[in-house]
């Protein structure tokens, strides 16, 4: 087993939620909604780590932002870190199959990603629709609790619920407030009485008046404290209100449906986090495995259908790490002789496409529009017309262009126009010469993702160990062979 460190945020002060919001944010990775509904969902696991001095720095972090955070130590199951440590390319494994066993784990995680979401949101209805159904009660909810207070007070300040004895003494404070917000105004009024200037200082004072808000801060007590004894039991059978037996059930009915939703929500929330740190370390794995690579043409295989999230980050450090074979291209390949055409080079599986002359006098000033790349893997289909009587041309189709509206075919980028009769023979050859690569790819890909997941099958003998199917000595043997060991 080795040790990990798991950050979890116990509190969230009311007056702090926005800076924790956006700390969490920070840590965490989510989404601006995702990152809410976890602040709200306290006591909660923001992200494990594997070294305890990260788990200090975002715990400081936290900190700061006004949060009530704790660390705490877990173990992670040898048999998963070996199954990360399998991803990474060495004697064991090569980079196309490490970077294809990432991809299919993420988009499993992915998934599982998109399903934990569906139930956030279902939860998130749910307790909406709670919400929505507790305001149509809140004037029976109000009264309940008026009456619950006049009649028990004392007997509420020893309950063996804390969050009723809380209600309570908060009632009791908040009528205090009341009382005095309602002196200083009568004061003022009679004071405004007085003469102009007592007219200014009394309208000054008003903007500082409280009784409105201390009358709604009371009313949402009284809701309160009624919604706690009720569920709680607690002399809500003791008013002899026939009439508020359907209140009484109904209010038990939402506060289930609400604990359901609020433990879902969180369960999920955990599991959404959970799968956002599986992710990153996969992520970090990947990029360790670029870092290691020495062909960029096995790097743009590797990106076919990786998750679209992570590949524009991997996409930049494969530009920083990865040696590029300096290549010019020689006059051997076919290019058109007349000046609306163009050249047209094989250049590490690219299709690079020339202008003729007419187009770089239109661009010139932007030398990059004169060029274009087009990755051999994402052409479909090579279209080819000889010259005769009328120019030829070579297109070359892939998903995404259009031609622009009115454009004529020469004058499309993914189009080469020729002329002469000689050029016929060149050209057609460079179409073999493009389609063959095309196969020579295809065919790669297709090996790359029918070969055995190593990953896959250890787990699968983890789990046959696990349930007693294998013993010992034969998981060891079979965990040895997968591993080259």
């Amino acid at each position: 087993m080795s040790h990990n460190w798991n950050v979890i945020l116990v509190k969230v002060p009311s007056d702090s939620k926005i800076s924790i919001l956006k700390a969490v944010r920070e840590i965490s990775g989510l989404g601006l909604k995702e990152a809410k509904d976890t602040v709200e969902s306290a006591p909660i696991s923001i992200v494990k780590t594997a070294t305890a001095e990260e788990a200090e720095k975002l715990e400081l972090k936290l900190k700061n932002a006004g949060a009530i955070v704790t660390i705490e130590v877990y173990e992670e199951e040898h048999s998963e870190k070996l199954l990360l440590d399998n991803l990474l390319v060495g004697e064991n494994i090569s980079f196309l199959d490490a970077m294809q066993q990432i991809k299919e784990q993420i988009a499993m995680l992915r998934t599982k990603e998109i399903k934990a979401e569906e139930e956030i949101l279902t939860a998130n209805n749910t307790l909406t629709e709670v919400q929505e159904k507790f305001k149509g009660m809140a004037s029976e909810l109000e009264n309940f609790g008026r009456t619950s207070f006049g009649d028990y007070e004392r007997a509420y300040l020893i309950s063996s619920h804390p969050e009723i004895v809380i209600t309570v003494e908060e009632i009791s404070k908040t009528k205090a407030k009341l009382a005095e917000a309602e002196d200083v105004r009568l004061k003022r009024q009679e004071v405004s009485k007085e003469g102009l200037w007592s007219q200014i200082k009394s309208s000054v004072g008003s903007l500082f008046d409280m009784v409105d808000t201390y009358k709604k801060e009371l009313e949402e007590n009284y809701i309160n404290l009624a919604k706690l004894i009720i569920v709680n039991d607690e002399q809500s059978e003791n008013l002899n209100l026939i009439y508020l037996k359907n209140l009484i059930s109904e209010v038990r009915r939402l506060y289930q449906l609400q604990c359901s939703a609020e433990s879902a929500k969180k369960d999920f929330l955990a599991i959404k986090n959970q799968v956002a740190y599986e992710i990153k370390s996969l992520e970090r794995i990947a990029q360790q495995n670029i870092s290691l690579c020495s062909n960029f043409n096995d790097f743009e295989i590797s990106m076919n259908g990786f998750d679209p999230e992570l590949s524009k980050n991997l996409r930049k450090l494969a530009e920083k790490v990865i040696p590029k074979k300096e290549q010019t291209a020689e006059k051997d390949y076919p290019y058109a002789k007349n000046t609306i055409g163009g050249e047209v080079a094989l250049i590490d599986d690219y299709v690079v496409i020339s202008q003729g002359a007419i187009g770089k006098f239109f661009n010139f000033f932007d030398q990059d529009a004169n060029v274009v790349k087009i990755p051999v893997e994402n052409i479909t289909v090579i279209n080819f017309k000889a010259s005769g009587i009328l120019d030829g041309t070579i297109e070359f189709v892939y998903p995404g262009y259009f031609p622009k509206p009115n454009e004529m075919k020469h004058q499309q980028e993914n189009v080469i126009t020729f002329g002469g009769k000689e050029c016929n023979e060149n050209f057609r050859a460079f179409k073999e010469l493009v389609e063959k690569r095309m196969r020579e790819i295809k065919q790669q890909l297709a090996n790359t993702s029918g070969k055995p997941s190593v990953a896959d099958e250890l787990a699968k003998f983890a789990k046959l160990h696990k349930e007693g199917v294998l013993t010992d000595e034969e998981f060891s043997a079979l965990k040895a062979k997968l591993l080259g060991l």
